[in-house]
């Protein structure tokens, strides 16, 4: 079908939905309703992507739409799939899509016992109001046969690059996306807040320029010899010295070094480090964990 045949309408206008009501409607698809329970926010994004109609409900869904994209937080996806399959809005000829990393597709079974076909599209990336989405990027997408060719050429369209993952694999590839994303922002949240404080200061551009270098080595070489550092070295006395000054300056920090510490020991071994200075700097982390574990340091 054309694009501009398509017509598309979004419950939730946070992040994800409104990334892609604007990416779909700025690639020429019809954006029909948009849905959310904070009607300024329905109506801006609205605005925004040209929508037909805005409102706080699924009750006030445009009717004539071919794809239904479930943008809210995952707690939420089952009680809306609930109200929506008591809507009178499901038919068979629509999909209902939801943006979960988690869930399957089988969590909208209400829709498709309608006649919908269903599928998950998850975005493999990290949309922020900051910045611009930055295409292409990765989209996971599962669910029946019809919803996952309606679903891949959207994502084909709009400028992301298509992958289907199992329904069984969801979770795991969930987590992998959390490690990759959220608990990257954590440990550079980490890394900025250990130089607070500084004179001169330390421009958060030299940990930017750090950490994209580390990222790119890692890919291009599959992960292997991507490790550099202390640890991969078996400098004992560094890191000594590092969890000595995180101790006086953030002992959860010092904590959370350690603990990482211990993961990347595991690392630099399979590079091929020095297994006794390695193993060395391991026993130290046991060390302090215990020891700030217990109050002491």
């Amino acid at each position: 079908m054309p694009v501009n045949r398509v017509n598309i309408s979004i419950i939730g206008a946070g992040r994800a939905g409104s990334a892609l009501a604007c990416l779909m409607s700025d690639s020429g698809y019809g954006i029909g309703s948009v849905i959310d329970k904070d009607s300024d926010r329905a109506r801006a994004l609205a605005e925004r992507a040209g929508a037909v109609n805005y409102a706080s409900s699924p009750a006030g869904l445009y009717d004539e739409f071919d794809v239904l994209l479930i943008a809210v937080p995952d707690d939420a996806i089952a009680n809306t799939v609930e109200v929506l399959a008591q809507s009178g809005k499901i038919s068979t000829r629509c999909t209902v899509v939801h943006v979960s990393g988690l869930h399957t597709a089988d969590i909208l079974d209400p829709c498709t016992q309608q006649g919908a076909c269903a599928a998950s599209f998850h975005p493999c990336t990290a949309f922020s109001p900051a910045q611009p989405v930055i295409t292409p990027f990765y989209t996971a997408i599962e669910g029946d046969a019809r919803a996952v060719e309606i679903m891949t050429e959207i994502a084909k369209t709009i400028g992301a690059v298509p992958f289907t993952v199992s329904a069984a694999d969801k979770a795991l590839y969930h987590n992998a996306c959390t490690w990759a994303s959220n608990y990257l922002v954590t440990v550079l949240s980490t890394a900025v807040s250990v130089t607070e404080g500084m004179e001169p200061a330390v421009p958060p551009e030299a940990l930017m320029g750090l950490a994209e270098q580390s990222v790119k080595n890692f890919f291009a070489g599959g992960g292997a010899g991507a490790l550099t550092g202390p640890i991969a070295r078996g400098d004992i006395n560094t890191v000594s010295a590092h969890i000595q000054a995180l101790l006086k300056k953030d002992r959860a920090a010092a904590l959370l070094y350690c603990r990482i510490g211990k993961h990347t020991v595991n690392l630099a071994l399979k590079q091929g480090g020095d297994t006794q200075a390695i193993g060395a700097i391991d026993r130290l982390f046991d060390s302090v964990i215990q020891d700030t574990a217990h109050g002491a340091g």
